[in-house]
């Protein structure tokens, strides 16, 4: 999970297992200074929260333990699950994209029993009612387990179809732990993506889910709905719609912008995608109360975009979205990737200087991460940019230093092009468009400028251009209410925490 939000998987998870009649409870390590936006390791270990997660599991002596796996929290699941079975015999499942992945790596770690491969709801809930009644394990669909030696794999059951089957996620497994997240509400309406970009997860799990069932899925608008309603009643003023794109499907979206402006009308925040932007895809939001949205772009450059990423997005329809939605005053944030094979400096610049003439809120930098099974670690593979040690790194690490937010691409001759991205956020237009334009970013220094620019950002940035809404800004301007928030809680000893 990421420190910074509620996680829907482990919502969707919970209230699977609560509506069969399970009971759940969650444990949570904000991971103070070691998050995705500041990591420093001694402040970590100095207020690190493992004595008290462990004291916390063993005051709830729970029949099964689960962690919730990305790549970039994998050496801390390791280290947790590690030491919950020097404790206890409670039996330990890890599930979540990095196991799905990786699964055959990961169940041999003597902490780790099962792994759920894939979508985990019914997965999970089987095997709960399987260690509940002392039936065998062996054979869930999704479920890798052990005996000894001996690895029981099993293969994937049919994605869930039908969304609107599956129980609301349940919030209050986070809310009574974390109530600071809670400022806004996070959903979902679909489940898969209509590409494959070769960064991301999506282009393994299309194969792995190759022949069991329609890969990307959407609920009904009334379903939806009916959550949301559900969330106004309780009081939540801002929806997050974390769909991988929201505007891939123009007559969904035209009922939803229909019934959401009539029936909840809340502001709310969404993904798109650019090649996918209608001429009316930006009013039908705006009406709908959209007031910001963040556009993965990626890149400027047509040949890394189409050989490297996979994507067929043009900067015809990056211009033309930013067009539609600065026309209906819609708050602009763009995803842009840096550390790309074949990626050189003048790609870089051309993407500020892009910028710098279409102005948006807030330009999103992210250097390339080589996550397990992924295509574009096959390509980088092919084209000699990583070696066998680099292989096992990706798949089988726990050196906490690997995954990080800087990803382990970065390079600082690339940096230095980077920090004129950096620059479009910090300045004005006009005077970001002149220091562009004279290179002023080469004698600027490469590591330090991105920590500055967390903290020093144009004011408009933190703001919608009609309401105080921070969208764009949500992690960081979230991260240091955080820091106070369970600094104190240790330091009074709150039982929320176990300490």
């Amino acid at each position: 999970m990421h420190p910074e939000t509620d996680c829907l998987g482990v919502e969707y998870l919970s209230a699977v297992l609560k509506q069969a009649g399970h009971q759940t409870e969650l444990v949570f390590d904000p991971m103070l200074f070691m998050d995705s936006v500041i990591r420093a390791g001694w402040l970590h270990r100095v207020i690190g929260f493992k004595k008290i997660l462990l004291k916390e599991i063993k005051e709830l002596n729970p029949d099964l333990v689960c962690f919730s796996v990305i790549s970039d929290n994998y050496s801390w699941a390791c280290r947790i699950a590690r030491e919950i079975k020097k404790h206890t015999k409670v039996p330990i499942v890890f599930g979540g994209i990095h196991p799905t992945s990786v699964p055959g790596r990961v169940i041999r770690k003597d902490f780790v029993d099962f792994v759920v491969v894939g979508e985990g709801e019914h997965a999970l809930l089987e095997l709960t009612d399987a260690l509940e009644s002392g039936r065998s394990t062996r054979r869930i669909a999704n479920v890798w387990s052990k005996k000894g030696r001996k690895i029981y794999r099993n293969p994937v059951r049919p994605l869930i179809q039908d969304l609107d089957s599956l129980p609301f996620p349940d919030k209050s497994i986070f809310s009574e732990i974390v109530p600071r997240f809670f400022d806004r509400y996070t959903t979902i309406t679909s489940r898969g993506c209509p590409f494959s970009c070769t960064y991301c997860n999506n282009s393994y799990m299309k194969k792995l889910y190759m022949g069991k069932g329609k890969y990307l899925r959407r609920r009904s608008v009334g379903n939806v709905i009916e959550e949301l309603r559900l969330a106004k009643r309780a009081g939540f003023r801002e929806i997050i719609f974390h769909d991988e794109t929201f505007n891939h499907d123009h007559a969904w979206l035209r009922e939803f912008s229909e019934r959401y402006g009539k029936e909840i009308g809340l502001p709310f925040f969404c993904w798109i995608y650019p090649a996918n932007v209608r001429e009316d895809t930006a009013s039908m939001l705006r009406k709908a109360g959209c007031v910001a949205i963040e556009m993965g772009v990626q890149t400027h450059n047509k040949e890394l975009g189409r050989n490297i990423l996979n994507r067929r997005c043009s900067t015809k329809d990056t211009r033309k979205a930013i067009r539609l939605f600065k026309k209906e005053s819609i708050h602009i944030t763009t995803d842009n990737m840096v550390g790309l094979p074949l990626q050189k400096s003048d790609d870089v610049l051309e993407m500020a200087r892009f910028y710098s003439e279409n102005g948006v809120e807030f330009v999103q930098t992210y250097w390339l991460r080589y996550f397990p099974k992924t295509e574009i670690v096959k390509i980088a593979r092919q084209m000699g940019l990583l070696d066998d040690e680099m292989m096992n790194r990706i798949e089988e690490s726990e050196n906490t230093s690997f995954f990080t937010h800087k990803g382990d691409t970065f390079n600082r001759e690339l940096a230095k092009s980077v920090n004129s991205l950096y620059v479009l956020n910090m300045v004005p237009g006009r005077l970001s468009s002149f220091l562009i334009r004279h290179n002023i970013h080469r004698f600027l220094p490469p590591k330090p400028l991105y920590t500055f620019m967390l903290v020093v950002r144009k004011p408009r940035d933190f703001l919608s251009r009609k309401r105080r809404i921070n969208f764009s800004g949500r992690k960081k301007m979230c991260l240091p209410r955080l820091y106070i928030y369970f600094t104190l809680k240790r330091i009074f000893n709150r039982r929320s925490l176990g300490d």
